[in-house]
């Protein structure tokens, strides 16, 4: 699928550690520049979070696991 801009291929990226801080920053600012985030945490996606994508690209998983 071309990205927003129509500059080739939507790139994809899958973060880890993606519910707080440094990683949430990452998604903010790569899904705003057109990329899919894909995000794994250890805790469910949080309702209140704005973020459109969210529930379908989030994956609870505890990675130590």
């Amino acid at each position: 699928m071309p990205n927003p801009t129509n500059h080739g291929p939507r790139r994809t990226m899958l973060l880890t550690g993606a519910s707080r801080g440094i990683g949430h920053a990452t998604v903010i600012r790569f899904s705003s520049a057109g990329w899919r985030v894909l995000t794994c945490s250890r805790h469910p996606f949080p309702e209140e979070c704005p973020w459109g994508a969210g529930p379908e690209d989030h994956i609870q998983v505890d990675l130590a696991d």
